[in-house]
């Protein structure tokens, strides 16, 4: 017989993403510290015992739910990564992910839908905020810019890497790069964080502007966009901003060197594909040899919690 395992899997995780979905819409997840029992579940959320029943063995199994007994409660990366209150929340994205996709296809096209509104915009930079921000919180941790003046944000979003960079680093300075619609929306996420005499907005084209004279610079999920000769165009800038010892930081999710796996890459490569047909993952491999081309010459690569991998190249 003919293993087909893994598509019977690809199945399966459409069936967990719905009900993770059903769960978050019904409040599953908006467990307090005590815990409930899966009867209480039921009730509060108005779904029928064995609907509650398959909900909870979801979460059991996704590790964001733990049963003690007969009680049920959120794990800590339950409470971190699903209780709304949290921000680092992926609930939003959860909730909304098909209306997400199109949009961002629609976006990177340039063919805004009528209700592609400012205060959509700024839900969806939202959205990238707290898919982002348990990632963004995790990097400083792992490399030391104690030495370092300045921090440039290149596509920054909603800033949240340039913020938590700046809230290890005191004395660290930041600056936060995206096209001009989309900084008055940084801003406003910098300032939620109070973060706005450590950390500035620069307003413009990252391929055709010059770049601010920086110690350090970080790039999340941006390389992956964009296709071999504009990705050469973004580094060899980051490399001539940059001061010798500059240190440029990448944060990308990288397919193994045969591109089969691993499943997080091989997914979001299929998710890059849609919105951005000439993007795409990148091996370790060939994210190194850009980087050489580029100028650096010194390449670390660090795994993360969270499939992505930890680049620096230095100048």
């Amino acid at each position: 017989m003919v293993d087909n395992t893994k598509l019977h899997a690809l199945i399966s995780s459409l069936d967990f993403y719905f009900g993770v979905k059903l769960a978050l819409e019904r409040g599953l997840f908006e467990i307090d510290d005590e815990g409930e029992t899966i009867a209480q579940i039921s009730a509060r959320i108005k779904l029928s015992l064995p609907q509650t029943g398959a909900l909870v063995s979801a979460g059991l199994y996704l590790e964001v739910l733990k049963q003690e007994g007969d009680i049920v409660l959120l794990t800590e990366a339950g409470k971190k990564y699903l209780k709304d209150d949290s921000p680092f929340s992926m609930a939003d994205i959860i909730r909304m992910m098909p209306v997400n996709y199109e949009l961002f296809e629609a976006g990177f096209k340039g063919n805004y839908p009528d209700i592609f509104t400012q205060d959509m915009a700024y839900l969806m930079v939202g959205m990238m905020h707290k898919k982002s921000a348990g990632l963004a919180a995790h990097w400083p941790t792992q490399i030391d810019l104690s030495d370092a003046k300045t921090l440039l944000d290149v596509g920054a979003g909603s800033g949240v890497h340039v913020i938590e960079a700046c809230k290890r680093f005191e004395s660290l300075r930041g600056i936060a790069l995206d096209l001009p619609p989309v900084c008055p929306m940084t801003d406003i996420f910098i300032g939620q964080y109070d973060m706005s005499k450590q950390i500035t907005t620069f307003p413009c084209d990252m391929f055709t502007a010059s770049w601010p004279d920086v110690d350090a610079i970080v790039m999340c999920d941006v390389v992956h966009d964009w296709p071999d000769e504009k990705a050469r165009v973004l580094l060899s800038k980051a490399h001539a901003t940059l001061p010798s010892g500059g240190r440029l930081i990448l944060l990308e999710v990288l397919l193994n060197e045969d591109k089969a796996g691993p499943f997080v890459a091989v997914g979001f490569n299929l998710a890059v594909l849609k919105m951005l047909p000439e993007g795409g993952q990148r091996t370790g491999k060939e994210i190194e040899a850009l980087l050489h081309e580029a100028g650096f010459m010194k390449v670390s690569m660090t795994p993360t919690f969270s499939g992505a991998t930890l680049i620096v190249a230095t100048k």
